[in-house]
């Protein structure tokens, strides 16, 4: 009986330490505050002349006014295109402002990242679209760029919303850039045109939007 009285103690005893850690120390810290902030997102559209005129530029000849590449032209190449970087200062963010003043901001909490297809009229599937991040003035991928998240494969038409799926350690990359307060997201796909499986000259247009839900926990003022 005395044995399980002084566990007993010793239980409450660590519980109230942890209690008078501080903030973030303990499992019954419950001073932080947390701040949801509007949906961070960037638009991106994808226009296949690009990748005609890409290929136009590979084979050396004009396709206007065809359907698909001549039979005479054979194209095993992989094309690969970036979307012009979305820069996101969250220090302007007005429920912030004072906490990041005073250094009370304590960690992000991610909520979710999901793309929609508005538009899609592209005649070919989209592998992949992968989302990047970098330091805030970045204007293209580099050596220092992170690949955090990808979408599913687009078939042709598709439009809808779903959720990205992160890269290995791509959910920490994303809080930390969103703890740096500004980054930018850089958008990027692969396209392969392979005149051995297809002909088609690809057409159409595809337009959509990738929403990242956040909120902040801070200390009270």
């Amino acid at each position: 009986m005395k044995s399980r009285v002084l566990k007993i103690a010793l239980l409450l005893t660590a519980i109230y330490g942890l209690a008078l850690a501080g903030p973030g120390c303990g499992l019954l810290d419950s001073s932080d505050i947390w701040i949801d902030l509007p949906d961070q997102s960037f638009e991106f559209s994808l226009d296949a002349d690009l990748l005609k005129q890409a290929i136009e530029a590979e084979l050396g000849v004009s396709l206007d006014g065809l359907t698909k590449i001549p039979a005479e032209l054979d194209l095993q190449k992989t094309f690969a295109f970036e979307l012009p970087p979305e820069r996101i200062d969250l220090s302007d963010e007005e429920q912030l402002k004072d906490y990041i003043a005073a250094g009370k901001v304590n960690d992000v909490k991610i909520k979710y990242v999901q793309y929609t297809i508005n538009n899609n009229t592209l005649n070919l599937g989209i592998p992949s679209l992968e989302m990047w991040m970098d330091q805030h003035d970045a204007v293209e991928i580099t050596d220092s760029s992170e690949k955090i998240a990808v979408t599913k494969t687009i078939e042709p038409g598709w439009s809808g919303t779903d959720e990205v799926s992160f890269t290995e350690g791509g959910r920490q990359k994303l809080s930390d850039f969103l703890m740096s307060l500004k980054f930018c997201f850089i958008g990027r796909t692969e396209i392969t045109i392979d005149t051995n499986v297809d002909r088609m000259i690809p057409t159409g247009v595809m337009d959509g939007i990738v929403k990242v839900g956040i909120k902040f926990s801070v200390d009270p003022l």
